[in-house]
């Protein structure tokens, strides 16, 4: 789990799950999320990605309100076959 408050003043709460990933669709299979916490927690997340078995640890790099300044590193804890976006 990764807090961040970004230059804005958002406060944003990243974390995993390894199963029961509603962003899979079918809510099985794990995925990271991030939740807006700024006033509060909400009943559902911000964002989410569907992620083989969920996530290692979750860091933040370079806090920006500029477009794709910002980036968020971490592995999947299942094996993966990688792909082109």
């Amino acid at each position: 789990m990764t807090e961040l408050r970004t230059p804005t003043g958002k406060d944003q709460l990243f974390f995993t799950v390894q199963n029961g990933c509603l962003a899979s669709g079918s809510g099985t299979g794990g995925c990271i999320m991030s939740f807006d916490i700024t006033t509060g927690f909400p009943a559902a997340s911000s964002a989410a990605r569907p992620e083989p078995g969920g996530t290692s640890g979750i860091v933040v790099d370079n806090t920006s309100s500029a477009a794709q300044a910002s980036n968020i590193y971490f592995s999947t804890l299942s094996d993966t076959t990688c792909s082109a976006p």
